[in-house]
């Protein structure tokens, strides 16, 4: 079967160049439902107040296609591609020994953790799935039974801490 295509117009800051990881309802200007025709096409007015971006989309996640945006305007516009996310994946798995709970429990630090660092100041989306699901199966109600949770710690003293106190 194949994908059918749309896209989703979403207002912002002038000089924002990061990605949108959410749909904020209030930032979106204008969707072009999908369809599987060969060309999806939307018209809206354009403030010069404030930037924008655009995401074309498949209906079908993980599906790949080659595409084409083309902009036409009444006067001169800019379109510069954003970066796409540098991704890592960590396997992880909790047991009997490595399941602490969440983090006002004593055994919180019995939980598998990773050290996240940067090179500089970045933006990032970090996001923990449990994969004994299948992506189409429903996770039970909130409260009833297994629940996932992120906590992010920020190191006290940093790596210079942990090299002074080493020697």
């Amino acid at each position: 079967a194949e994908a059918e295509v749309g896209l989703v117009v979403m207002r912002c800051g002038r000089d924002l160049r990061a990605r949108k990881w959410k749909v904020d309802p209030n930032e979106v200007v204008r969707i072009a439902m999908p369809s599987t025709a060969r060309e999806t096409t939307l018209s809206l007015q354009l403030d010069s107040a404030y930037s924008y971006i655009i995401v074309p989309f498949t209906t079908r996640p993980g599906h790949e296609a080659p595409f084409v945006l083309r902009s036409f305007s009444s006067a001169p516009v800019e379109v510069e591609r954003l970066v796409q996310p540098y991704q890592l994946t960590c396997p992880g798995q909790w047991s009997p020994h490595t399941s602490g709970g969440k983090r006002t429990h004593g055994t919180f630090g019995s939980n598998p953790q990773y050290l996240l660092s940067v090179e500089r100041k970045t933006t990032a989306v970090i996001r923990v799935k449990r994969t004994d699901l299948d992506d189409d199966a429903e996770a039970p109600p909130s409260g009833k039974g297994f629940e996932l949770g992120i906590t992010m710690l920020k190191p006290v003293g940093g790596a210079a801490a942990a090299a002074a106190a080493a020697a």
